[in-house]
Parts: structure tokens; C-alpha cells; sequence
């Protein structure tokens, strides 16, 4: 929408960027995505801790696969693009220097796609779409100011979108960790870390530790049987 206005050259340089970034890009969304599945094993057994333990491994895993994509965009984009695609050498230069613009955000969206799923598990979906929703309008809004300007900016042309870009992805980071750090029940969990009244041991517990104790009971009634 925004780039189109610029002509068809901008188009293909955006174009070709967009195609080797999500190359790279869903191979780290696969790795991330385990954790869908190791999450919600652990918060369905009630183990609050593990869950939390490997969002920091998907965290940690995101972050290192994220180097050498950085890498790549920032030295390898323009001559990746040249021999694949056998473009000439503006064209390639342009794409050089639009990847080099997204680098900014990946590691902020690496970690925003692990900040989504640990919140999805944990019952906040609703901040998780909120955000990107925020994130949404704000690119849409740089973009506009940094590549055709606005309120007395005159814009800088390609070169804004992936600037507008990074600061988005960097923005909808910012905002679910805040998320997480101004409202840590919710964010952590809900009611799944709320005290419950205990009446068998006449004190109180979490819904954790009552659904860990169910399992327990259910092992010694199946051991019974």
C-alpha cells in the first residue's frame, strides 16, 4: 500500500527482501512452535514452572537462531539476491540495504512470538491480539510518516518501510512484556496461580499445585484397580 506509490522498482525490491526475510524467518517460527506443544503439556499437568522453563528455552533458542539471520540480511542479502535472482546491481544494492533495515527487529520479534505463545497458554490471548493489533496501526503509521511524510516530515522514500517495520516489531515487544510486568496474574496465569480453600488439609493452594494432586490421586486409584 504504502510502497507501491513509489513505482514499480520499489515493488520488486520489497518484493524480493519480504521473500528471502520469510525464508529465513518461518524456519525460526518452526523451532519456536515446539513449544506450543511442551507449554500446554506442562500448564494442562499444572506445572506453572515448567512452563515458564521453556518459554525460556524458546526464548533462548529464538535468540540464537536469529544471529545468523541477522548476518545474512545485513552482509549476504544483496549477493544471495544477485546470483539467485540475476538481478543487476542497483537492484540488488536496494535489497542490501532494505534487509539491512529489518534487522533492527528480529530478535524483538523472535521474542515476541515466544511472549505470544506463553501468554496464549496462559489464558491472556486476548493482550496477545490487543498488541498486535496496536503494532498493526503504528506500522501503518510510520510507514506513512518515514516513507512519504508527515506532520512536516518529508519521508525518506524505501528506506523508511523496513525502518517502520523494525520499530513496530519492536513496539508490540515492548508491549507484551509491559503487559506481562503490569499485570503478572493475569500474564502468568489468571486464577490458575489464585489460593483455593483446601478444607482436606485446612489451609489453602494454588489451582497448580490442586491439579499436580489430582494426577497423583488419579496414579494411586489406577495402581488400586
Amino acid at each position: 500500500i504504502f510502497v507501491g506509490r513509489l513505482g514499480p522498482e520499489a515493488l520488486s525490491v520489497i518484493a524480493m527482501s519480504n521473500l528471502l526475510f520469510n525464508l529465513m524467518w518461518f524456519v525460526l517460527v518452526g523451532f519456536a512452535s515446539a513449544y506450543d506443544t511442551l507449554g500446554s503439556q506442562a500448564s494442562g499437568a499444572g506445572d506453572a514452572t515448567s512452563v515458564r522453563a521453556w518459554a525460556a528455552v524458546a526464548a533462548f533458542v529464538s535468540c540464537v537462531l536469529a544471529l545468523p539471520m541477522c548476518a545474512v540480511l545485513s552482509f549476504a542479502a544483496s549477493p544471495i539476491v544477485a546470483v539467485a535472482l540475476r538481478t543487476d546491481l542497483g537492484t540488488s544494492n536496494a535489497v542490501g540495504a532494505f534487509c539491512s533495515g529489518l534487522v533492527p527487529g528480529v530478535i524483538p520479534a523472535a521474542l515476541t512470538i515466544v511472549l505470544q505463545k506463553y501468554l496464549t497458554i496462559k489464558g491472556s490471548a486476548g493482550a496477545v491480539g490487543y498488541c498486535a493489533i496496536a503494532s498493526l496501526c503504528i506500522n501503518g503509521l510510520l510507514n506513512q510518516v518515514l516513507i512519504h511524510g508527515c506532520f512536516g516530515f518529508g519521508g525518506i522514500g524505501i528506506s523508511g518501510s523496513p525502518l517502520a517495520t523494525s520499530l513496530s516489531r519492536i513496539a508490540q515487544f515492548v508491549m507484551l512484556l509491559a503487559y506481562c510486568a503490569y499485570d503478572p496474574i493475569k500474564a502468568h496465569g489468571g486464577d490458575f496461580y489464585t489460593k483455593i480453600p483446601d478444607d482436606a488439609n485446612g489451609g489453602r493452594r494454588t489451582l497448580s499445585e490442586a491439579a499436580q494432586q489430582l494426577q497423583k490421586d488419579r496414579g494411586s486409584l489406577a495402581a488400586q484397580a
